[in-house]
């Protein structure tokens, strides 16, 4: 009688691993098509990812560029307003003397 037992003991362990494994083996398949997504899913972001830190370096350089020329077209405005003082100076200083002499040989060419 035990071994009878024992006997129908191991054949319903063998029917319920087979049960557990088919059931498995139904699992997998059906989480297949999930597990490929995922996969896919994993590689567009990272590629994104990748993307990303590829335009945060080329919009990080062209800021600086666009940094650096603002920095030049201040200096070369700034050279642009001295030279007017300058001019308007020297302006100032030789007009006088310009509108004296104009003054002398307009008196000169009437005689």
């Amino acid at each position: 009688m035990q071994a009878s037992s024992e006997s129908s003991r191991n054949d319903t362990e063998a029917i319920a691993e087979s049960v557990v494994e088919e059931k498995w083996k139904e699992l997998e398949a059906k989480l297949k098509p999930l597990l490929e997504w995922k996969e896919n899913a994993d590689i567009r972001i990272t590629k994104t990812e990748q993307e990303i830190i590829v335009l945060k370096e080329t919009f990080d350089k062209l800021h600086e560029g666009v940094l650096g020329k603002i920095s030049e077209y201040d200096t070369n405005l700034q050279d642009v307003g001295s030279s007017i003082k300058a001019m308007d100076k020297v302006m100032k200083e030789v007009l006088p003397e310009l509108n004296d002499s104009v003054s002398r040989l307009s008196r000169i060419s009437k005689k």
